[in-house]
């Protein structure tokens, strides 16, 4: 029973970091971009503020899930 609470402690740590590095990387300029932002320059991702947005709020509702569920606890 501890290995599998480890093992889907790593997925869900593994998941909060997946959000913040989508997060991160659609407000990364790209000049080789097709389109302009919302935010008025050529980024990975054309729906930069919204995507930046929905990409924290995975990640904090998968933090406040696994703390729920008592996974991510620091003792």
């Amino acid at each position: 029973m501890r290995i599998v609470r480890f093992f889907i402690s790593v997925i869900l740590a593994i998941m909060i970091v997946a959000w913040i590095s989508s997060a991160a990387l659609t407000v990364m300029p790209d000049s080789t971009a097709s389109k302009e932002s919302y935010l008025g320059y050529k980024a990975h991702c054309s729906f930069t503020p919204y995507s930046t947005i929905i990409s924290i709020i995975g990640a904090v509702i998968t933090y406040l899930i696994a703390r729920k569920w008592g996974y991510l606890t620091f003792k």
